[in-house]
């Protein structure tokens, strides 16, 4: 089955599904319907608390990194962070931004992510 994106008919905005990775605790969330008029700060308030954050590095928005991805399987993955209160559609309209397989992946991780933030060399 196709992932569901489409034009809202309320809205006339794009609506996409998106998937969360939090790095540093393994695991995942999944939003099945975002208009791509929100930013991504408003999308991650409806998710926080996060009841993995066990060292409290996630409980305010300005502790928190979003970061894309772009790897093409060959050359060494390229990560990018963006602005929480940037549009979706103007994440996905970045020139470095690829849409992987119509699933936007948003990479969640702490300001105090020392390791992540210098394995995948983040300009912050």
């Amino acid at each position: 089955d196709a992932l569901p994106i489409y034009f809202g008919k309320s809205d006339d905005m794009l609506h996409v599904p998106i998937l969360f990775m939090y790095d540093e605790y393994n695991t995942t969330d999944f939003m099945q319907d975002v208009s791509c008029d929100c930013c991504l700060a408003e999308v991650l308030d409806d998710l926080m608390p996060f009841p993995w954050d066990t060292l409290g590095r996630y409980t305010k928005l300005d502790d928190i990194v979003a970061v894309y991805k772009i790897d093409d399987g060959v050359a060494m993955p390229e990560y990018y962070s963006f602005d929480l209160g940037y549009p979706l559609i103007e994440v996905f309209r970045m020139a470095t931004y690829q849409m992987p397989a119509l699933l936007p992946v948003v990479h969640i991780i702490s300001r105090h992510s020392d390791v992540l933030i210098k394995e995948w060399k983040l300009k912050l």
